[in-house]
């Protein structure tokens, strides 16, 4: 069974794997920065041709400020843990 939304556009999200702690600093702005980095989604975001990794990521949206993010995280012999948090940028 799948859910639909009347009036909303469909959107691909990426699903972004292999995530590392990448940074710590302090912005005067932003305040506490953490960065964190990730591998490409797997499919066309992984081609060998750059022209289909370039149109994967142009039709894709991008996380964005206050989108809501979900990490999930799995050790051996335990069950995946799933955490949710806003995402904010000071890009």
């Amino acid at each position: 069974m799948s859910a639909s939304v009347i009036g909303a556009e469909a959107r691909t999200l990426p699903l972004v794997s292999n995530i590392e702690f990448c940074g710590l600093s302090f912005d005067q702005n932003y305040g506490l920065v953490i960065r964190f980095c990730g591998g490409a989604p797997p499919g066309p975001a992984r081609s060998d041709t750059s022209d289909t990794r370039k149109r994967f990521w142009e039709q894709v949206d991008r996380l964005q400020y206050g989108g809501l993010v979900a990490p999930v995280t799995k050790q051996p012999r335990r069950p995946a843990g799933v955490d949710l948090a806003l995402l904010t940028s000071c890009e």
